[in-house]
């Protein structure tokens, strides 16, 4: 489970700061509007929503990597890491998802970082634990069934 987290930790930073760094939304510009698309409202709008993604999802691993050093058994943790993993996964596929929109076919084009991420953040729904089976389990650990 340790690795997993370290994983979609990585990922998550990993884009954040190629994101932040060689930004598209900054410079393109279509022939459609004046300026860049970054001043459009959607595309602000989508942003704000990656950002919150993304912090959220960085402040539940970085919670989940700490109960790691706090807790001395696997049973206290394991219902923090199987929803870190679910959530961040899903979160990671939706921003990856807001960035495509953003950036329109161009993002398929195998010299872009963002056809990567979709291909490295949709393979976490093959890795286990599996969403079903992560909820299944965190539900029998709270009913004493586990």
């Amino acid at each position: 489970m340790k690795i997993i987290i370290v994983l979609l930790l990585n990922f998550v930073l990993k884009n954040y700061f190629q994101r932040k760094n060689g930004a598209h939304y900054r410079y393109y510009r279509p022939n459609s509007i004046t300026g860049t698309i970054d001043s459009l409202p959607t595309v602000q709008q989508n942003l704000g929503k990656m950002e919150s993604l993304l912090l959220s999802a960085r402040h539940f691993l970085w919670s989940t990597a700490r109960g790691y050093q706090s807790y001395t058994e696997d049973a206290q943790i394991w219902n923090e890491t199987s929803a870190s993993k679910v959530v961040v996964m899903n979160q990671g596929i939706e921003i990856v998802d807001l960035a495509m929109r953003i950036v329109g076919a161009k993002s398929l084009e195998m010299s872009r970082p963002l056809q990567r991420y979709y291909r490295d953040i949709r393979a976490g729904l093959h890795n286990p634990p599996m969403e079903d089976m992560a909820y299944t389990n965190i539900a029998k650990s709270i009913t004493n069934k586990l």
